[in-house]
């Protein structure tokens, strides 16, 4: 049973005992100063596969299980994957919002909609620098609702052309939705069109037209064309936290699985 402990270096301890199981390191990816003391982030690249993979978390403070879900799969599934994908992972962007387990960071702004301003905040600067001439075939966010008791998913990229990626994502919401978690089925999820939990990422609602671009780092890292395709967790923070963590976990798992 996990316990959601907001001890950013507590959590950082654990990543850093997880990867040394498996011979990685997490390492300093960046440093600012907040309140006249250091803050480290930290991210770590392995595995030797062909496929490149960004996976990310942490990004809005309060959104405490993607976190904790992806410490879960390193720890017991990452393994099976190394000799398939290539990992880059920064498991937590947000150490200060992480700590006062809020949505903003350092600048005080939510950081997921900085990512497109040349004159950001440190988290971004540090982030965008260490994704510096790189390139992914699949870009993972993992986020929470706080408001929300139903998870849904953001596609974009590839992923909204493509009926097989698709398909998959509504097993993924099935299989869930067979635990009793509900699925949100509303046709618009913040203005942007859904269906059956997935949200259409680049489309609006109607009366509204062009690409949806909104400084979050998955439009960062389209637009640049660092990445073909981006999907997006929502968990709902409304549930238990160790059934958040397992969806988390779980998600990851079936995204990578062999199809």
């Amino acid at each position: 049973m996990l316990t959601d402990d907001k001890n950013y270096t507590s959590l950082i301890s654990s990543y850093k005992e997880a990867l040394a199981v498996l011979g990685a390191e997490l390492l300093e990816i960046g440093c600012f100063d907040y309140q006249k003391a250091p803050v480290q982030l930290y991210g770590t690249i392995m595995g030797n596969g062909p496929t490149k993979v960004l996976i990310t978390s942490g990004i809005h403070g309060e959104e405490r299980a993607g976190p904790y879900g992806l410490l879960e799969f390193i720890k017991s599934d990452i393994q099976k994957y190394l000799d398939r994908f290539t990992f880059h992972i920064i498991p937590v962007i947000n150490p200060i919002g992480f700590e006062k387990s809020e949505r903003f960071g350092s600048s005080g702004m939510d950081i997921n909609r900085l990512f497109d301003m040349p004159q950001t905040s440190p988290e971004v600067k540090i982030t965008r620098n260490f994704l510096h001439h790189l390139q992914f075939q699949l870009f993972i966010d993992l986020h929470e609702d706080s408001d929300s008791d139903h998870v849904y998913l953001y596609e974009s990229g590839d992923g909204l052309n493509d009926d097989l990626i698709l398909a998959e994502d509504l097993n993924f919401l099935s299989l869930i939705s067979k635990r009793g978690i509900g699925i949100n089925q509303e046709p618009f999820i913040y203005g942007a069109v859904s269906r059956n939990g997935i949200v259409y990422k680049g489309y609006q609602t109607p009366g509204k037209s062009g690409e949806q671009i909104d400084g979050t780092i998955a439009d960062y890292l389209l637009t640049s064309k660092r990445v073909i395709r981006a999907i997006t967790l929502e968990t709902p923070g409304k549930i238990e936290f160790n059934s958040r963590v397992r969806v988390q976990k779980d998600f990851l798992n079936f995204i990578l699985a062999p199809k």
